[in-house]
């Protein structure tokens, strides 16, 4: 991808931070807390992902999901769910871009790093209100 691109990929994740912001904090408040050593890990497997959110999706969230109590396994389920739904507003900056042709290994690679970048964006504020939560609400 050109510098161009990149930037104005950047700045459509940036145009929907707010949205994604909310949608992490209405996930958080109707989910039990998960351990701050849960959510940093959670934050450091998708941050040091380079290309393709699903590798976040089944090697680290499946996993933890498959490993933890009952309500943290519903927590991991929804936050697979809720990742998975970016694909739709990663296709919508796709088609703003429209520079790679549709179908090919390009626009795939594309997609997949628009995804992993808004997923970056959502778990970023669902870590902080986490830990918002745990500190000054007691974990409620």
């Amino acid at each position: 991808m050109s510098i161009p691109v990149i930037r104005e990929m950047y700045r459509q994740i940036e145009r929907r931070s707010y949205e994604l912001l909310k949608g992490a904090e209405r996930f958080a408040e109707n989910q039990r807390l998960i351990t701050n050593s849960q959510a940093q890990g959670l934050a450091n497997v998708i941050n040091c992902e380079e290309k393709n959110i699903n590798t976040v999706l089944v090697a680290y969230v499946q996993h933890q999901g498959n490993k933890s109590t009952s309500h943290e396994a519903a927590f991991w389920k929804e936050l697979k769910r809720e990742l998975d739904g970016l694909r739709k507003q990663a296709q919508e900056i796709q088609q703003e871009l429209t520079v790679e042709p549709p179908g090919s290994k390009a626009a795939k690679e594309q997609l997949a790093l628009i995804h992993l970048l808004l997923a970056r964006d959502y778990v970023q504020h669902l870590v902080a209100h986490n830990g918002y939560r745990r500190a000054i609400m007691g974990g409620r």
